[in-house]
């Protein structure tokens, strides 16, 4: 599977010309002139990478772009692509999230190089022991059964996390109440009904976040939309 990458650039020239060179290099690109387009989609479909400018029109600039992805526990690498060359506006950029910084004009060659280099470093990160899994504002490390919501980590029972676990992993998938008891409470002797109040109980931890976890009437439960 090729690698996607996402680039928020308000120069369309400099932005269809990147995502063709980045095209003919084999890589999978979504280009976006507003900050607030290029977020909607990366929750849609996350990308591996983000190539991302500072400036950008509308309200969301590009720092701002970053801020909200690092704020929701998003570990994508971003490279902060711009015309500002000060240093403390470069400091800000890193300290905000970037993985690398680059400035205009650029060559092409070089932005591959600097891609390369960060998706390198990021899979080295991505082989260790540690698994999450983000969606929306909602972090779920796997290893360390802990989860976050908006960066604020949630204490849950170990039941309301296997079956958190159980719905994040198997996003859009309906799961009957019986298949959820099979897998979070095997052998243990309850009712289809602890499904419901384990649901509820879900929902009111994870406050506005409890949207994800949907009831399908007459079936049982998914996550997502």
């Amino acid at each position: 599977m090729s690698t996607r990458v996402i680039i928020v650039e308000d120069e369309v020239p400099l932005l269809e010309a990147t995502t063709y060179f980045l095209q003919q290099k084999g890589y999978q690109v979504a280009g976006f002139t507003e900050a607030e387009k290029a977020l909607e989609s990366f929750h849609l479909q996350p990308a591996d990478l983000i190539i991302l400018d500072w400036n950008l029109p509308g309200v969301m600039q590009g720092i701002d772009f970053l801020r909200e992805l690092r704020a929701a526990q998003q570990t994508v690498p971003v490279i902060m692509v711009t015309g500002k060359t000060a240093k403390e506006e470069i400091i800000q950029g890193l300290e905000g999230g970037a993985d690398d910084y680059l400035t205009k004009p650029f060559n092409p060659e070089e932005l591959m190089a600097r891609m390369r280099s960060v998706l390198r470093r990021t899979q080295q990160v991505a082989s260790t022991p540690s698994k999450r899994i983000v969606y929306d504002q909602i972090v779920i490390d796997l290893d360390a059964h802990r989860v976050w919501v908006a960066q604020d980590e949630k204490q849950l029972s170990p039941k309301l996390f296997g079956m958190m676990k159980l719905l994040m992993l198997n996003p859009r998938r309906v799961f009957t109440r019986g298949q959820i008891l099979d897998a979070v409470w095997g052998n243990e002797n309850v009712g289809e009904k602890s499904v419901d109040v384990h649901a509820c109980w879900l929902r009111e931890i994870l406050g506005d976040q409890g949207k994800h976890v949907v009831t399908v009437r007459g079936f049982g439960y998914r996550f997502g939309a």
